[in-house]
């Protein structure tokens, strides 16, 4: 499965949610347009649906869209709305290049523009202010809240709110936020992942008959999402239920930050020492400033970094893993896992 289709497919995840938790669900209605902006510690992308009103939703992607790397920058991955929250420690004119003020002409507008186009050529057109726009900020801005503050963070806000406003993107509904990584990111793509490959929901006029729900593993950029049935909630923490088409279920639902596949090899390049094994030392530490990820995790031991191959599931459920290959460091350990489970190397 390929990260774009993971991730067009988990936004219209969200998109769906969203109108059969709404009123006008139960009637008929007209079709809603719903904008999705996956804002990733590695880049930021725009997803737009034309989501049919119904007891079962009907959603259709119209627009895909992604903020390019603008030319001559200093750094490959302007994109990241994170990195106009807090990129520590660097040359000055890269911190300018990275002022908050910037991440609108950078990131945001050519994606409010590209949408714009879109929605004049539909039949009849929709207006900027008709479409609910939801930007959803994952791992890269929960370690940008750590490394710097909220404050840096929600500065970064309220510049990307004024633009929508300037664009004429001004629908009540509209959110600009840090999605949290078990109970949205994590659930929303166990969602996605039972009801595209095991019709776990069962969706109305589906190829495939329903099956039992699978557990996922989700690897983003810097973090890493783990959900999976259970019995009952409990005294679980990460507990989470689920109520789609008279279905309901429990779930597991838990994050894990600066385990993302990103970050994993941010730690290598950084922490390789010259006879090719992975140090941590002082000087790791103190020229591990480029990346904020990094100046988290040089001075922390560092431990062989493992494929997985295999995992033996708990109470007999199956897996699915999803969002490209999966990098897991043994920092994790068995202990973050139900005791059933096993990690082969």
């Amino acid at each position: 499965m390929g990260l774009d289709y993971i991730l067009i497919n988990c936004f219209r995840t969200f998109a769906v949610l969203s109108v059969l938790l709404s009123p006008l669900a139960a009637e008929a209605a007209p079709p809603v347009y719903t904008a999705i902006v996956d804002a990733g510690s590695g880049g930021t992308r725009l997803f737009v649906y034309k989501v049919t009103p119904g007891p079962y939703p009907v959603s259709e992607l119209i627009l895909q869209s992604a903020a390019a790397d603008v030319p001559g920058t200093p750094y490959e991955e302007d994109d990241g709305i994170d990195n106009y929250a807090c990129f520590p420690g660097g040359d000055p004119s890269v911190q300018a290049f990275y002022a908050a003020a910037n991440v609108n002409p950078f990131v945001m507008l050519p994606l409010w523009e590209a949408m714009k186009g879109k929605l004049a050529t539909l039949s009849p057109p929709v207006a900027a202010s008709d479409v609910i726009v939801k930007v959803f900020a994952t791992a890269g801005m929960r370690t940008a809240a750590e490394i710097c503050g909220q404050p840096a963070v929600d500065n970064v806000y309220t510049v990307i709110r004024g633009g929508m406003a300037t664009s004429g993107l001004t629908n009540e509904e509209n959110e600009v936020r840090t999605i949290d990584g078990g109970s949205e990111e994590g659930l929303w793509s166990f969602v996605n992942a039972n009801d595209e490959y095991v019709n776990a929901f069962g969706r109305p006029a589906a190829e495939k008959l329903p099956k039992p729900p699978v557990g996922i593993i989700e690897v983003g950029g810097s973090s890493v999402q783990i959900v999976y049935p259970i019995a009952q909630a409990g005294s679980d923490q990460f507990a989470e239920q689920i109520e789609i088409n008279n279905r309901v279920m429990t779930v597991h639902a838990q994050s894990w930050l600066h385990l993302g596949q990103d970050d994993m090899r941010k730690v290598l390049r950084t922490n390789r020492g010259t006879d090719g094994n992975l140090m941590a030392t002082a000087a790791g530490c103190a020229a591990s400033t480029r990346r904020m990820t990094q100046a988290m995790w040089a001075c922390r031991p560092l431990p062989r970094t493992v494929r997985l191959t295999r995992l033996t599931p708990p109470v007999g459920i199956s897996w699915s893993a999803i969002f490209g290959p999966i990098w897991v460091h043994r920092l994790i350990s068995l202990r973050s896992l139900p005791s059933s489970s096993v990690w082969e190397a």
